[in-house]
């Protein structure tokens, strides 16, 4: 969101499969990753980690209370980016983490 790509864009999702619910989504986005190697996986989400803290650390506080919409103007969302941010980020995370630790006991 923060480069200018749309939620669906970023994830990689057709519009087709984004039209429908989360675990439709969701079940998308497991097929693609399923059979990334842990190690793989582990590298992507610090890679990812380590651009979006990139990135927010670039940012002012000012910046960071600007509208969703600001950075997406297409979309009719207004709260601030930084609630984006927290929800697609640890907020988030804490809500798949019992998934996560299910796959990696595997």
């Amino acid at each position: 969101m923060l480069e200018g790509k749309s939620k669906r864009e970023a994830m990689g999702i057709s519009p087709e499969v984004w039209e429908q619910d989360f675990d439709v989504i969701n079940a998308v986005i497991q097929q693609h990753y399923k059979d990334t190697p842990l190690d793989e996986a582990l590298k992507i989400v610090r890679q990812n980690h380590q651009h979006m803290l990139t990135k927010l650390d670039a940012m002012t506080e000012s910046d960071l209370l600007l509208p969703f919409q600001h950075f997406h103007p297409d979309v009719d969302e207004d709260e601030p980016i930084i609630w984006w941010a927290i929800i697609a980020t640890y907020d988030h995370f804490q809500e798949h983490m019992p998934w996560i630790k299910a796959i990696a006991e595997q």
